[in-house]
């Protein structure tokens, strides 16, 4: 009867102490139950398994496999909540929960996982990419989904996929506190791009955060054909 709980616990503990070896020991075991387990329980065995089967490299298909069981029975538990009569705040922060704790992890894992499974190879570069992309729309753009994001984009520039580095760079960028490593990137990537209307606003976007007169010659030189005062 209890069994289940035992090998729960063991994969959760050797998670922790990252001996990921023996946690796919245990959540295989654990497994074997899988159909009695509470969904709390799945996601968490998922989880574990997911990121222990990406930590050893062992089969980067079998840890994108747990991933998406996350986000389907996360799905599925937001789908129920949003049917039922309960009040709309706590359907929000059911929903808002789930979303921010296994749904935007799943996808951060997927990203990662992507990455690992070929960082060479452009079309892993896009699909991480665009998972952490999902993962950031679900957590309401936390600091941890925006840095993966942007390092992604990073990957993109180095293919020389410009337009596909914009697309991730420009929706993860705090607009309200930019930073200068940021607005400087897509500066560069609108140059890259020919579109000097674009490159110009970062540009100076980049030196009301770090006035340098290095960055305020070369926004001069852009604006000197169309706006000499300026």
């Amino acid at each position: 009867k209890f069994i289940r709980f035992i090998y729960l616990n063991l994969a959760d503990t050797s998670f922790k102490l990252k001996n990921y070896d023996e946690t796919i020991q245990y959540g295989k075991k654990a497994l074997e139950f899988e159909k009695e387990m509470d969904p709390t329980n799945q996601l968490n065995l998922f989880f574990n398994l997911a990121n222990s089967y990406h930590m050893t490299k062992k089969d980067f298909d079998k840890a994108l496999e747990y991933t998406l069981s996350i986000l389907e029975i996360s799905d599925k538990l937001i789908a129920q909540m949003e049917k039922t009569d309960q009040e709309a705040e706590n359907r929000e922060n059911f929903v808002k929960k789930y979303r921010v704790y296994y749904s935007a992890p799943a996808y951060r894992l997927q990203a990662m996982i992507w990455y690992s499974k070929g960082k060479n190879n452009t079309e892993n570069i896009k699909q991480a990419a665009e998972c952490a992309l999902k993962a950031f729309e679900n957590d309401d753009g936390s600091e941890n989904s925006a840095k993966l994001a942007f390092s992604l984009a990073g990957n993109l520039y180095k293919k020389k996929l410009f337009k596909e580095a914009i697309a991730v760079a420009e929706k993860t960028i705090d607009t309200e506190k930019p930073k200068y490593n940021e607005v400087s990137f897509l500066a560069n990537l609108h140059l890259k791009t020919k579109n000097k209307e674009k490159a110009l606003h970062y540009l100076e976007i980049a030196y009301k955060v770090r006035p340098k007169a290095e960055l305020a010659l070369r926004i001069g030189q852009m604006f000197h054909k169309k706006n000499i005062d300026k």
